[in-house]
């Protein structure tokens, strides 16, 4: 009688993980960055996720500070727990011109936290590029270069 009971439960148990994993991904469909999850289940019909590392759409923004990966790798965030891994690209400057994502945490780049001197920028739409290399440049000058990593393991993130 228990085993009998033992596979509904078993397929109840995994509807819900299913559903929890469709449920988060719709809810987070716009945030930026965001990795959908993947159910996969094993031999002992365990729920493995599984993050969705794919290329996801690349929209203008109009935005100089909102930048885009085209292809692998993160950018690095300095938290201060230590540096933490993101794809999302919409950032902004605060009060000390350093380039933050929108929890205020800096973006890094081959010198440390890149500080834009937008004092020197008459008009920092204009003025401020990224180049394909991921060099910032302003006013045609090289400010830094976004530390862009990859890892040979996704799974491991």
């Amino acid at each position: 009688m228990l085993l009998e009971m033992t596979r509904p439960v078993q397929g109840g148990l995994r509807q819900e993980r299913k559903l929890d994993a469709v449920s988060n991904n719709l809810a987070n469909v716009d945030t930026n960055g965001f990795k959908k999850d993947r159910i996969s289940f094993d031999d002992t019909f365990k729920a493995q996720i599984n993050k969705d590392f794919s290329q996801g759409s690349i929209q203008t923004t109009g935005n100089p500070l909102d930048f885009a990966l085209s292809g692998e790798g993160f950018f690095k965030i300095e938290t201060p727990e230590g540096i933490k891994y993101t794809r999302d690209g919409n950032f902004t400057l605060d009060i000390n011109g350093v380039i933050v994502d929108q929890n205020g945490l800096a973006v890094m780049g081959q010198g440390g936290a890149i500080a834009i001197n937008a004092v020197n920028a008459t008009n920092i739409e204009k003025d401020l590029f990224v180049n394909s290399r991921g060099e910032i440049l302003l006013g045609g000058v090289i400010v830094d270069r976004l530390d862009i990593v990859t890892f040979k393991n996704l799974r491991k993130l």
